[in-house]
Order: C-alpha cells, then sequence, then structure tokens
C-alpha cells in the first residue's frame, strides 16, 4: 500500500524524454538535501512513516519503504528545472534498481520545501509534466522531513543495519537540519563528547581563515562514528577531517583489537568516497576515570598508530604522552571534577598538537589546498606508459592513419619502456574531496593500462608450467576470447545495476564491492559501464600467476585482463580518415579528443588447477572500469 502511495505522489511515470533534453543538468545535489530523510506520510489527524531516502553527494539517492525495507531503490537525478523562487522545483528521474515498471524509465516529479524545511512531494494530474506546480488538494500528503525523533533509519547498502536505535538521534537530527548552513570545504571535527564539549573550536583555530564544523555527538563510540559516516560527515564534502572515537569503546568492554578493526573499517570507508581527503585521528587520551584502562588504551592506540604509518595522508596526533607527568600519571588539572572531560588547559594542548599537525602537514598555510599539486615518482609500469603516450603517442597515429588507422591503443601505449624512474609534477586530477566529480571506479584495483615487457616474460613461464604440470588443454587464444564475452556479460548486467544475476559470474567479495560503489556514480557513468563487443579496441592478458590457496590446499591460475574501450569507434575512424587534408593541429586534436575517451577495464579471473575444473570454472574476483583522463592531464 505504501509503496503504490509513493509512486503515485512521487514518480508519474512519463515518457518526456524531449521534454528531459531541454532542461538543465543535474550533477550535483544540493548541501541542504543530501543525506537521509524520513519520508512520512500524514494529515490534520495523523503522521507515520513509510520510508525512508538517502540523498548521495552526486545525483544518486536511494528509498527504503516500510512494507520492503530491505529492498533499495536506487535512483539519479538526471534533470530539473526550477520553476519559481519559491522553494518549488521540477526533477527528472532515472530508476537503474527498483521495481521493474520503473527500471531504466523517465519520471518526473514535483518538490516543493515548506517553511519548516519538509519537502513536500506533488504531481501533475494530468500526466503532461508541465511547468506550472499543482498544489495536492489531497488531505493526506506525503513529505520528506527532518523533524520525526521516531523514523526508523537502515543502512541502505545493509539494510539489516539499523541505525536509528540509539539514544543520540537527537543530536544526529540537528546535524541533518543544520545542513541547509553548513559550508563545503570546512575541516570538520568529528567524533565523541570530547570534541563535541569544544566550545572554543571556532576560536582556537580563527587563525587558520577556514571555515570549522563540529559533528562530536556524546557518548559515541567508534562504531557509531563508522555507521553515520555517510549521514554526518559525507554531505558535508570536508577539507579535512580530524577524529577523535575509541574512549567509549573501551569503557564499554571492548578490546583493542577490535577497536582497531573498527577504525580500519572507518578509514575503507571514507576513502570511498574521498580517497584524498587529510585525515587525522587523536589518540585515546589518558582520562584519569580510565586509569584501570590504561593497558587497553595504550594498546588502542599502539595498534592503530602503527597502522596508520602504511596508509595514504592518514596522520596519528598524540594527545595521550601530551596529558602525562613525567612518572607517567594522568595530569588530573586538565580534567574537570568527572576526571573524564577535559577544561580549558585541556582543550589548550589539544589545540596545540592539532594545530602542529595542520600546519606541519601544510593544510592551513597559505591556503593552498591538500590536493592541488602532487610530486609523484613513477616506477609503476603504467603511470611510465602515459608518459610514453605524451612524448611518442602522436608519431605513431600518425603511421596509423595512413595505413587505414585500425584503432589499437596499446600499441602507444609502451612505445618508449624504460627502467629509469621519472620525477614528475602533475595536477591531481578531481578527488572528491575538492571537487563536485566522483572518478568512474567500481573496485579498489590498480590501474593497469598496458602491457609490461618483465611481466610478459613471466607469462611465458607460467604457461610453461601450466601446460606442463596441471593442465595440457590450456591456450591463452580460447581464454582471452572467453574473458572478451565474459566483459560484455558483466559490465551490462553491472550497468544496468542486476547485481543479483552476477553470483557464477563474479564472486560474492568482488560483488558487495562493486555494488557500494555503483551507488556513488552518477548516470552519465552508470551507462559508460555496458561494453559492446565492437567498442572493445585492444585486451590483453596482463598477468598469468598461480597463487596457492591455504584453505583448500590447492594451487589456482590467475589472470588479470585489460580492455581498452572506446565508445562509438567507427565514428573516431572515419572522422580521423577525413581529416587528411586537415592542419596537423585539427589532426591533433581529433586524436587528443579519441584518446581521452578510452576507457579501461581491468577484469581478474581465478579458477582452481583440479585437472576436474573445467573452462566454465573461471570466476571474476576484481573488476573495475577507469578513464586514464580522469588520473593524468
Amino acid at each position: 500500500m505504501y509503496r503504490f502511495v509513493l509512486v503515485l505522489l512521487c514518480i508519474e511515470i512519463l515518457q518526456c524524454q524531449s521534454q528531459l533534453n531541454k532542461q538543465k543538468s543535474f550533477t550535483l545535489m544540493p548541501v541542504e538535501l543530501r543525506g537521509l530523510w524520513c519520508i512520512s506520510e500524514r494529515n490534520q489527524n495523523y503522521s507515520r512513516q513509510i520510508g525512508q531516502a538517502f540523498m548521495y553527494n552526486n545525483e544518486t539517492f536511494t528509498l527504503n519503504l516500510l512494507d520492503d525495507i530491505k529492498d533499495t531503490w536506487i535512483n539519479s537525478l538526471v534533470a530539473i528545472n526550477k520553476t519559481d523562487n519559491q522553494g518549488t522545483f521540477q526533477a527528472f528521474t532515472d530508476t537503474s534498481k527498483g521495481p521493474s515498471i520503473f527500471v531504466n524509465k523517465i519520471s518526473c516529479f514535483w518538490r516543493r520545501t515548506i517553511p519548516n524545511g519538509d519537502i513536500l512531494w506533488g504531481r501533475q494530474s494530468n500526466g503532461t509534466c508541465t511547468s506550472a506546480f499543482e498544489l495536492d488538494d489531497s488531505p493526506t500528503s506525503v513529505r520528506y522531513t527532518r523533524n520525526e525523533m521516531n523514523c526508523l533509519y537502515v543502512d541502505d547498502e545493509n539494510p539489516n543495519e539499523v541505525l536509528s536505535n540509539s539514544s543520540l538521534e537527537r543530536e544526529l537530527l540537528a546535524f541533518d537540519r543544520s545542513l541547509s548552513d553548513a559550508k563545503r570545504q570546512s575541516i570538520v571535527f568529528y567524533g565523541s563528547s570530547s570534541i563535541r564539549f569544544w566550545s572554543t573550536l571556532t576560536d582556537d583555530f580563527a587563525h587558520t581563515k577556514t571555515n570549522l564544523i563540529n559533528r562530536g555527538f556524546g557518548g559515541s563510540t567508534l562504531k557509531q562514528c563508522l555507521q553515520q559516516f555517510k549521514r554526518v560527515i559525507l554531505p558535508l564534502e570536508p577539507r579535512i577531517l580530524i577524529v577523535y572515537a575509541g574512549e567509549n569503546d573501551i569503557a564499554i568492554g571492548e578490546t583493542p583489537a577490535n577497536i582497531h578493526v573498527m577504525f580500519r573499517q572507518l578509514i575503507s570507508v571514507i576513502r570511498r568516497f574521498y580517497p584524498t581527503l587529510p585525515v587525522a585521528y587523536i589518540s585515546v587520551k589518558p582520562s584519569p576515570s580510565k586509569l584501570d584502562k590504561f593497558s587497553q588504551i595504550n594498546l588502542t592506540n599502539h595498534l592503530i598508530r602503527e597502522d596508520i604509518r602504511n596508509m595514504y595522508n592518514v596522520h596519528y596526533i598524540d594527545v595521550f604522552s601530551e596529558m602525562l607527568t613525567d612518572d607517567g600519571k594522568p595530569r588530573k588539572e586538565l580534567f574537570l571534577q568527572d576526571d573524564l572531560h577535559m577544561n580549558e588547559q585541556g582543550y589548550a594542548i589539544w589545540t596545540r598538537v592539532v594545530d602542529n599537525y595542520l600546519t606541519t602537514n601544510g593544510l592551513i598555510s597559505q591556503g593552498v589546498n591538500h590536493t592541488n599539486i602532487l610530486y609523484l615518482t613513477m616506477s609503476d609500469t603504467y603511470l611510465k606508459s602515459y608518459i610514453s603516450v605524451i612524448h611518442y603517442g602522436f608519431r605513431f597515429f600518425e603511421y596509423l592513419r595512413v595505413v587505414f588507422f585500425h584503432i589499437e591503443m596499446a600499441s602507444i601505449i609502451n612505445r618508449c619502456f624504460s627502467n629509469a624512474n621519472y620525477v614528475f609534477s602533475m595536477k591531481c586530477i578531481r578527488s572528491m574531496s575538492t571537487d563536485h566529480h566522483r572518478r568512474l571506479m567500481l573496485m579498489n584495483l590498480p590501474q593497469i593500462a598496458s602491457p609490461n615487457l618483465i611481466q610478459m616474460m613471466k607469462n611465458i613461464f607460467s604457461r610453461m608450467v601450466i601446460n606442463g604440470s596441471f593442465d595440457s588443454t590450456f591456450a591463452i587464444k580460447p581464454f582471452c576470447q572467453g574473458a572478451r564475452q565474459a566483459l560484455i556479460i558483466v559490465s551490462h548486467l553491472v550497468g544496468n545495476g542486476q547485481f543479483d544475476d552476477l553470483p557464477g559470474f563474479v564472486s560474492q567479495e568482488a560483488i558487495h564491492e562493486v555494488k557500494q560503489n555503483y551507488i556513488q556514480l552518477s548516470h552519465q557513468q552508470r551507462r559508460q559501464i555496458p561494453v559492446e563487443d565492437n567498442e572493445i579496441i585492444f585486451s590483453y592478458p596482463y598477468s598469468i600467476a598461480m597463487p596457492f590457496n591455504e584453505q583448500t590446499n590447492t594451487r589456482m591460475i590467475e589472470i588479470s585482463m585489460i580492455f581498452h574501450i572506446l565508445k562509438d569507434p567507427d565514428a573516431y575512424r572515419e572522422e580521423i580518415m577525413q581529416s587528411s587534408d586537415a592542419s596537423v593541429a585539427d589532426w591533433l586534436s581529433k586524436l587528443r579528443k579519441m584518446r581521452n575517451e578510452i576507457i579501461v577495464c581491468n577484469y581478474k579471473f581465478l579458477r582452481d588447477t583440479n585437472r576436474n575444473s573445467t573452462d566454465n570454472s573461471w570466476i571474476i574476483t576484481g573488476l573495475n572500469h577507469w578513464l586514464p583522463n580522469e588520473y593524468f592531464h
């Protein structure tokens, strides 16, 4: 019942593609709309929840309805039209996962923001999606609200995990409502009550000339910070994130090992959305009330500090040692009477060490953004290869143009292989922490774009071992043909959001990660994922390895494939062939345009070397689609 109420009021199915083309492209969710919403049905006599919505930073939003809370709809705002200056909008959406009657259809609906911050949804009575807003005169309305205390919230990516069964809901709702005033690119402090009670935070860091946001919620654990990250931190697009949590976990009996695991999971979630965001973790402080827990505090700090050493752009801020006496006891003069929370002297120490972190790492000096410039020592093959493209690619394309221009990008990728290391200065491209655009990515795998000469020699040896000791029928050519077909099938399933059809093709671990990243992709990026046979302009087995599975005590075969994809290659071929009489500059411009549209697909295939295994026993354990143009200028 609720599902149909929502459909009638929110998503009137229309065949409006021609109208859609006239609207404004929608690629960034306004900050005030981001995050978690309760969907309620109400009239003068009652109000009841019928579901929830989560608005991501891009145009993606999800729906979970109470009649089937574990079924997550995935939708995209593809266009939006502001029709007046009173908070009324006309929006077009595309549903990629949900009921079949809505999937891959453009829908049109209205929304109007009312004075209390709720969003009222309306629909067109005549089904024409005209530019005039029609007030819904029915006694019952559907609203997206942040004014209800008793709504049920779940993790839209893991609906079994309930997020609202917490005494912290009042504080979290206040964060939701304050998004309308929040400034992007702020320094955000996140964590438990030690952050929440930092009342002088803005004054303490006024010299940074940067906006600061306090997102501490009292009594929170590191696990709760992990659970609430998407709701509280993701919408803010922080410039720097500083975290304090873990002390309450110790207080309720969590082991240092479990707290360490929770910390790693939090960093993993942060990196999904903000790959290069500077993150600092403040060590668990030595509260006098936790004197009997000092061994657990010390071990927790040690595990996290050692792990951070191997993390990119994550730093450890030590307050523990700063708050001890010379004989290793807590400095009681730094704490309030409860021996748990700090006074001004305690926060003065925190201000000094945090300011030292910001200054030492150049995060507040001269207003320089942390992702503007990166100096990279390029020893990885794919980085060398793209430098090779810059230096030698266009010469080789001249030769290809003369001989009918068959688009085989790999021929130019590795023209200039060298063992020398390059020190090169380049701009970091479009990280989510500093730009509205999220890069195309399905799994966090190494971006490999070209063959490697040394790896080719290793592959020859691996094939000899496979044929001689494990499978005399194994041949690389039929495998590559099968891998090509697997790419086509799997890319279409992923592109259409058909994750339930992936088991048998893709491992469960890979499906889980792909599904999480898919939600973050824009409508346009999702349409780039499906691959047609004629779009594969190059394919190559990058590596053939033989890892050992200790659980099954068997040897495996793992093959990593590189595919280069060019959408509509015939059009590029015709355009370049017709430019034979054009100027060199014009011709090079066309080549650059084509090069920038190349999509690289990295797929990992795995099978058991058991002699009873057949060719259909291959399973994909890793897959990624990415655009080199998004990583390098």
